[in-house]
């Protein structure tokens, strides 16, 4: 399959804008609007992006870190027309090398997501913790009811 994209770290050159507009058409929502969407991204340690060569934006991923013991992955999306194209696979092995040398990197995961990462080396855990500001958010991390 032909590579049509590219990865960049550069995220002064982003539409943030545009970012929302993938946020919303990954079924995400609009994270609160492209100002937030910016801060979160540019406070975190590293983020790229999936950009063709005509310039447009198809995928994001960003990670924070404390640069020793452990890194966070957060917000992989990719539009969905690009999806099964290899954007996601990109994005997440160039994020992989630049956490190399994170001994411990964890990434939140959707049931209906966790076959890619497990392909792409990332085992499943039962243990882990959270809190939520909204109930909206937990819902979607909620155990599966059980029958």
């Amino acid at each position: 399959m032909p590579v049509d994209f590219d990865i960049t770290p550069s995220r002064e050159e982003i539409s943030y804008e545009a970012l929302q507009e993938l946020f919303i058409k990954c079924g995400w929502g609009d994270r609160g609007g492209s100002f937030f969407l910016k801060k979160a991204f540019l406070h975190s340690n590293h983020a790229l992006f999936a950009i063709t060569f005509d310039r447009e934006l198809i995928g994001c991923i960003r990670a924070l870190s404390d640069g020793v013991y452990y890194a966070t992955i957060h917000d992989l999306v990719v539009d969905p027309a690009w999806q099964k194209r290899g954007v996601g696979t990109a994005l997440l092995k160039t994020m992989m090398d630049y956490l190399r040398h994170i001994p411990t990197v964890l990434v939140p995961a959707l049931p209906e997501s966790t076959g890619f990462y497990q392909r792409l080396g990332f085992t499943r855990h039962r243990f882990a913790m959270a809190r939520f500001l909204s109930r909206e958010k937990q819902r979607l991390f909620d155990p599966p009811e059980h029958v």
